[in-house]
């Protein structure tokens, strides 16, 4: 037998979710991930260090965030085999096709790529059904000219139309989609960091920067101003199709926590759309 130590870095990104470590394991009925069974390990939370004990045989070590999502945005590190003790570190990070999965730090092999973005490519497709669900709702519906529409929860209402309806994304607080754009909200307990209620409101989004600069996005590293609101912006490729999407995220600060709102469209569509994305972040509001 043989210690394994998977350390999860701190990260803004699904910060709220605690991570499910599974092994490989050809004799448990326990849970299939790829099509391989495995059997869990332990769980694993935002900043936290966890010893598992495993065999000496070569075996494949699942990170994934739930049983629904396993599929889409899990990601899995090969161990050796072996009897030496094994270290391993990595930190959950933002995609658009591939959710808020886990990433294992330095795991670049080929079958780990692979997997990556056979991931990403069924993550793109269920946002594109989504899509084309939308469209379908607003042809059914025959409308014109859409109406406001407002959404509530967790604390939170934002002003959007009646062409977007309540969606789920892993790792995000509320999530609203439509054929156009999509409106994910996370909320940043000022609990869940020792000190982050001390942040002003450009330092929370300088620290999001950051964050999105280590995933290797495109973002400008500029935080913007405009009336009352906060935000800056950045454009990610689709590695399924190439796509690139725009985004507009914009960060508030309530009496209990951070907020983040980020509205995704199309990158040929942003300019088309951005007096509207003003408009939707302008009407936000807290209970």
């Amino acid at each position: 037998m043989r210690n394994v130590t998977i350390i999860r870095a701190k990260s803004f990104v699904a910060s709220l979710a605690t991570m499910k470590v599974y092994i490989e394991d050809p004799q448990s009925e326990e849970i299939k991930i790829g099509g391989v069974p495995c059997r869990k390990l332990g769980e694993l939370k935002n900043g936290e260090e966890r010893n598992f004990v495993v065999g000496d045989e070569e075996a494949k070590i699942y990170v994934i965030a739930d049983v629904l999502s396993k599929n889409m945005s899990g990601e899995f590190y090969q161990l050796p085999a072996g009897t030496e003790d094994i270290v391993l570190s990595g930190k959950c990070v933002n995609s658009v096709g591939a959710g808020n999965g886990f990433r294992f730090d330095g795991n670049s092999n080929e079958a780990v790529l692979k997997h990556r973005k056979k991931n990403a490519v069924k993550g793109v497709v269920i946002i594109l059904v989504a899509i084309l669900v939308g469209v379908a709702i607003g042809l059914l519906r025959n409308l014109d000219f859409a109406s406001d529409k407002t959404f509530s929860g967790d604390g939170i209402s934002i002003t959007l139309n009646d062409n977007f309806f309540e969606d789920e994304y892993f790792g995000y607080t509320q999530c609203y989609s439509s054929n156009e754009a999509m409106v994910l909200v996370l909320k940043e307990q000022f609990s869940a960091y020792e000190g982050l209620e001390d942040l002003s409101l450009e330092e929370y989004a300088d620290a999001l920067i950051s964050m999105l600069d280590d995933q290797y996005i495109d973002c400008d590293g500029e935080v913007k101003t405009e009336g009352d609101l906060m935000y800056f912006e950045y454009t990610e490729e689709s590695p399924a199709d190439n796509s690139v999407y725009k985004c507009y995220t914009f960060v508030y600060k309530s009496e209990e926590a951070f907020w983040f709102v980020d509205f995704t469209t199309m990158e040929r569509d942003a300019n088309k759309l951005k007096d509207d994305v003003f408009q939707w972040a302008s009407s936000v509001t807290f209970e």
